[in-house]
């Protein structure tokens, strides 16, 4: 029971850090778009905060969960993976 719990954990996590590199590496949308740049950014930004709370739960970053992917954020991804 505990290895699917961690299974199930691990899926989420991963799942979350691949929607935020995804969104990060998203081209800017020009004005017509639905979606504008400040919307792409706040959903961006929550992301990453998941991310890093992820992280933090996990033992692996101590820094502000800012949602903005910084050399701590970085590291602590490099020390997850």
């Amino acid at each position: 029971m505990f290895q699917d719990r961690k299974k199930v954990e691990t899926g989420i996590f991963l799942a979350l850090l691949v929607s935020g590199m995804f969104m990060a590496s998203l081209p800017l949308f020009g004005a017509g778009s639905e979606l504008s740049e400040e919307a792409l950014a706040v959903v961006c930004r929550n992301d990453v905060k998941k991310l890093q709370q992820a992280l933090r739960d996990r033992g692996h970053y101590r820094g502000k969960v800012d949602g903005i992917i910084g050399l701590r954020t970085r590291a602590s991804i490099r020390t997850f993976q």
